[in-house]
């Protein structure tokens, strides 16, 4: 008898106070050099911890920009550090690593990794960065969550053998752990993160969300997560990402794809030293990573297809979307050129007939659209040449900018010198109309670029407006939730800051 009761004893009282164990310590899903992004994965619900399925935008991201020794790991949502670079990886045994935060080019020149405060043991110690990475305290590993998410995982402190968790997560069961500027500290007990790797694929991590979609289903009804001046992740001028007007993305067009994004809204300008066509915004050029074979140089056209021609290959049910449009420069040497480079590559390019294209007939292909006078039709794509003449800033709806006889019929909605509050009218009336809500809706086989990107110079940025667009798209009590929600029509939609959260949010609709 004395025996049963001490069983039940142990199984009752001393066994939860145990440690939990997440099984095994993960080894084959990182690699050194790979760039991840942390997003928390639970949260409570009613009294009980629930795992959170769809990534919402909030991220782990390094206090101030990453700008001193401290500077802690925090929650934002959206924020502008939550690059971290895997180094050291395998240093402390299978599986380690150490975290160093990077900015926009994802350069590696700062000196500071993800660290534990004070080197400290301590349950509820900040996580911070600092200098260096010769002690055990800056190196983690990732343990297996039990879920069946393939990128959800406990994160374990290698030397206390503590896992990361948000601070007082465990002592607020009533409220949400996802506040702006909440510290992440060492915790006893596991808390589960979403590691997404933003620079590779990584096995049970599809991008190829097409492949699900029939093959009779015209591209111009798909909804299609697109980016606004998609090179702009390393552009000149934006060495301060918190604070200018020129950066649109904090992803490169490589992790756009992988994130799910279909659409590239590509700028053109003329480049003297290289005698050919980079991408820019405005007179400043955009650059390629910080690291690498092409480190911070020139975003050459020509590289930008065959990057998207090389993901098409493995990615062969997918098709990509590019928006072409001179931006800076001699406007003749860049048509010729942009002529040129286009014919060297036309195979790879949907030939366009009279119509939308059923995904069938786009399938691996990438299909173009114009905005270059007198450059379009065949693998050039529909002239969109008249697009700021014909667009009317008072219309809140999207408005046809092709000629009335030609077809396919493309209509805009980019109303981008606007307010926030404006843009969300915009776009939210543009959706009602594709919906048979207001006035006449566009037929099937139109198609509509859909823009939330936006900006008031010295008043508002990309970055700004991206932060309150897209919370708006994702947010499940926005009034746009609901044709996202129930599968409406909401076109292509163009969005600055684009990430594998805001991107799903689109695809998923379909």
């Amino acid at each position: 008898m004395r025996k049963f009761l001490l069983t039940i004893f142990i199984f009752l009282y001393l066994i939860p106070l145990l440690p939990v164990q997440a099984s095994i310590r993960v080894t084959n899903y990182l690699s050194e050099g790979d760039h991840i992004v942390i997003s928390p994965a639970e949260d409570w619900e009613k009294g009980k911890r629930k795992t959170i399925i769809n990534d919402n935008g909030w991220r782990l991201t390094v206090q101030n920009n990453n700008t001193a020794n401290g500077n802690d790991i925090q929650m934002w949502q959206f924020g502008i550090s939550d690059k971290f670079e895997v180094t050291k990886y395998g240093h402390m045994g299978e599986g380690t690593f150490c975290l160093r935060p990077t900015n926009f080019s994802e350069s590696s020149e700062s000196p500071r990794y993800v660290d534990v405060e004070w080197q400290s043991n301590e349950e509820g110690t900040n996580i911070h960065v600092w200098n260096k990475c010769g002690n055990e305290h800056k190196f983690f590993y990732l343990e297996n969550s039990c879920d069946k998410d393939p990128e959800i995982f406990y994160i374990v402190n290698y030397f206390s053998g503590k896992y990361l968790a948000p601070r007082d997560y465990f002592d607020r069961k009533d409220k949400t752990c996802m506040e702006k500027g909440k510290n992440t500290v060492l915790s006893s007990r596991p808390y589960k993160w979403r590691v997404s790797v933003i620079d590779r694929e990584v096995p049970g991590v599809a991008s190829d969300w097409m492949k699900n979609i029939p093959d009779n289903t015209y591209l111009s009804e798909l909804n299609i997560p697109g980016s606004h001046d998609a090179g702009t992740a390393n552009v000149d001028g934006s060495s301060c990402e918190g604070y200018n007007i020129a950066a649109c993305q904090k992803y490169f067009i490589d992790e756009q794809l992988i994130a799910g994004i279909r659409a590239f809204d590509i700028r053109l300008a003329w480049d003297n030293d290289l005698d050919t066509i980079v991408l820019s915004h405005g007179p400043l050029i955009c650059r390629n990573k910080a690291y690498g074979k092409l480190k911070r140089s020139k975003m050459m056209l020509s590289k930008v297809i065959e990057e998207l021609i090389d993901y098409l290959r493995k990615h062969n049910s997918e098709t990509v979307i590019t928006l072409f449009k001179i931006e800076y420069g001699d406007k003749d040497k860049i048509s010729r050129e942009f002529k040129y480079i286009l014919e060297g590559f036309k195979e790879h390019f949907y030939n366009w007939s009279s119509t939308s294209p059923t995904l069938n007939q786009v399938r691996g292909k990438i299909v173009s659209f114009s905005r270059i006078k007198g450059i379009n039709g065949e693998f050039y794509g529909p002239d969109l040449s008249k697009w700021d003449k014909r667009y009317n800033r008072s219309v809140k709806i999207a408005q046809r900018i092709t000629e009335c006889k030609v077809l396919p019929k493309v209509y805009i909605q980019d109303y981008y010198e606007s307010s926030n509050k404006d843009k969300k009218k915009y776009f939210y009336e543009t959706l009602r109309n594709l919906n048979g809500e207001n006035g006449k809706k566009p037929s099937k086989y139109s198609f509509i670029f859909n823009y939330t990107s936006c900006q008031q110079f010295a008043i508002n940025t990309p970055l700004n407006a991206a932060r309150s667009l897209n919370k708006y798209i994702l947010s499940p009590l926005s009034n746009v939730s609901m044709y996202i929600d129930k599968k409406k029509r909401l076109g292509i939609v163009m969005m600055d800051y684009v990430d594998k959260s805001i991107s799903k949010r689109i695809y998923g609709a379909n």
